[in-house]
C-alpha cells in the first residue's frame, strides 16, 4: 500500500488482484485506481496442511489457472503501461525492461 500511495502522487495506477486483497485495496484507494479482478493460481497452496501431496493434487488445476490468469493479465497489459509491478503474481509481467517482481523472503 505504501508503494501504491507513492505511485499515485504522479501516476495513474491500475491494480490487478482478487479476493480479500482486492476488497482491501478498493476500500483503501477507492476511485483513485482502476481495478481488475483476476484469480490467482497459488491460493490452493496456502493451507494449514501444506505437504507435497497438496502440490501433486492441485498441479493440473494450478497450471490451468495460471494459464488463464496469464492470458487475462496479458490482455490488460497489452493496452499499454509504462511499468508493471507485481507483488508475488508470477502471471503479471510485460517485457523485462519494464516489469518488476516484488517478493518477500
Amino acid at each position: 500500500m505504501p508503494l501504491i500511495t507513492e505511485l499515485l502522487k504522479n501516476n495513474e495506477v491500475h491494480i490487478l488482484s482478487t479476493g480479500r486483497a482486492l476488497i482491501l485495496l478498493k476500500d483503501h484507494f477507492k476511485e483513485r485506481c482502476t481495478y481488475y479482478d483476476v484469480s490467482e493460481c497459488l491460493s490452493a497452496l496456502y493451507q494449514d496442511t501444506f505437504f507435497p501431496g497438496v502440490i501433486r493434487s492441485f498441479a493440473a488445476q494450478m497450471i490451468k489457472t495460471l494459464q488463464y490468469a496469464r492470458e487475462k493479465s496479458q490482455k490488460i497489459i497489452a493496452s499499454g503501461f509504462d511499468k508493471v509491478i507485481s507483488d508475488c503474481r508470477y502471471d503479471v509481467y510485460d517485457t523485462p525492461d519494464n516489469s518488476f517482481l516484488i517478493i518477500i523472503r
